[in-house]
């Protein structure tokens, strides 16, 4: 069983100052953390792992196979941010870590922010290691320190979020995650797709980004554009 970790809230300027193989802040705020051309300021199994046509490239194969592994940005740590990327998922099953923990051999706990080729799971909140699947496509909720799920308002409907996602070869798409205090909110592509207050005792706190690579049949993901904006507070200025 997990045991809770303190998050390190680490200001926005040192973190700039810290990051390294990586462009600067921008005018925005947003710092890139993917180069296009290496897997400088990432660590993974580079069996699994590795770039091609300026995106970050994960695939397994049946004579090359995961029980699941993933590629951690090493050059930055962040509780409280908003993180841009393009994925394409031509086959499979990814997501995107946050607010999480590395653990040996490229493991992982901590929150998901969920993708599969099938659509089903495509922008969901899913906690690796701790409490798995916490929402579904759509919802608006709060979870309290008991881990109660209550509605906070009206869920993004199944039609707009369907219409929203392109999932296959050749189809690029972009998320976007907000986590600021107990407030995370995922998008893909201009829809919100989940909206979470989560409260829970329980929840695992980190505060690693990492790309997975999921156990079962082959599969390919690719990743670019990925970029991240951190902010010193929890609150919204």
């Amino acid at each position: 069983m997990l045991t809770s970790q303190t998050c390190r809230i680490i200001p926005a300027t040192l973190l700039i100052a810290l990051l390294t193989g990586v462009a600067g802040a921008g005018n925005d705020g947003f710092v890139d953390l993917f180069n296009g051309r290496d897997l400088t300021g990432f660590d993974g199994d580079r069996r699994f792992w590795s770039v091609e046509d300026g995106a970050i490239v994960g695939q397994t194969s049946p004579t090359n196979k995961t029980t699941g592994t993933y590629l951690f940005v090493d050059s930055v740590r962040a509780v409280n941010f908003e993180l841009h990327v393009d994925f394409q998922l031509p086959s499979g099953n990814s997501g995107v870590q946050y607010r999480s923990i590395k653990k040996p051999d490229y493991q992982v706990a901590g929150y998901q922010a969920d993708m599969d080729v099938a659509g089903q799971y495509t922008g969901m909140l899913y906690e690796c290691e701790g409490r798995k699947i916490m929402t579904h496509p759509g919802d608006n909720v709060v979870i309290d320190e008991a881990g109660q799920v209550t509605p906070a308002g009206d869920p993004t409907p199944e039609a707009k979020r369907k219409a929203a996602i392109h999932i296959g070869p050749g189809q690029w798409n972009h998320y976007v995650i907000i986590a600021r205090g107990d407030h995370v909110i995922h998008q893909i592509n201009g829809v919100t797709f989940v909206q979470v207050t989560d409260h829970d005792a329980r929840r695992i706190r980190g505060d690693r980004i990492a790309f997975q690579l999921h156990p079962g049949p082959p599969m390919k993901v690719m990743y670019k554009n990925i970029r991240i904006k951190i902010y010193d507070s929890p609150e919204k200025e």
